[in-house]
């Protein structure tokens, strides 16, 4: 899989920025739409460490200077590949005794040992480039059907050391009194579903920016 140099441009939806008072930093973050790579247009949930920093190191040096800068790790970092697993299985996910999900050792050894995606960011952030994954929301079943307990986790951001942009995908269920109730604690959401070559992707956006 390290072999496979595939970079996809990762077209974005349309999103309503939602940064709060404030938060002028943010604003700035979240002035454009973000451009980047996301890894689950070429490799679906299978990306594994080797394969996501080679079309990092891609991006960083053919789109970067025409302000592609995101690096996204997309769904089901934290499943491991294996007979019976899939985007629809239960029971393969790497998880700590909290249900928070962590990647999984095998497709990412450098988060080995409680590390999690920290080595990785680490060098995204080296090539110039930004990080991001992608997380469901919500308790996952497999965490339900084991009964972790829940830990609270409403302040992990502001307690990083440096700006996330934090964007949920509520897609064509945006309601204007959901926008109104989520504008105050994301930076941005977005207001369509998933886009593909399709036209019946694309041609809902034009009802939306009406």
């Amino acid at each position: 899989m390290a072999g496979m140099l595939c970079v996809a441009l990762l077209l974005t939806s349309l999103i309503w920025s939602a940064a709060g008072d404030g938060r002028r930093q943010q604003q700035q973050l979240t002035a454009l739409p973000p451009r980047g790579w996301n890894s689950y247009d070429s490799f679906s949930w299978i990306i594994d460490e080797a394969a996501f920093l080679d079309n990092a190191r891609i991006m960083a040096n053919r789109l970067l200077p025409h302000g592609y800068q995101y690096a996204v790790i997309d769904f089901l970092w934290y499943r491991r590949i294996a007979p019976g697993s899939g985007v629809g299985a239960y029971g393969f996910d790497s998880m700590d005794q909290w249900g928070r999900p962590y990647p999984d050792p095998r497709r990412f050894p450098s988060g080995r040992g409680g590390g999690g995606f920290r080595p990785i960011a680490d060098k995204v952030h080296a090539m110039g480039l930004k990080f991001g994954i992608h997380l469901m929301n919500g308790i996952s079943t497999q965490a339900v059907n084991a009964n972790t307990p829940i830990l609270d986790v409403r302040t992990i951001l502001k307690e990083l050391e440096r700006p996330v942009v934090l964007s949920i995908s509520p897609g064509t269920a945006v309601t204007p009194a959901l926008a109104e109730n989520i504008t105050q604690h994301v930076d941005m959401y977005r207001v369509t579903g998933d886009d593909w070559d399709s036209w019946k992707d694309v041609r809902p956006h034009f009802d939306v920016a009406r």
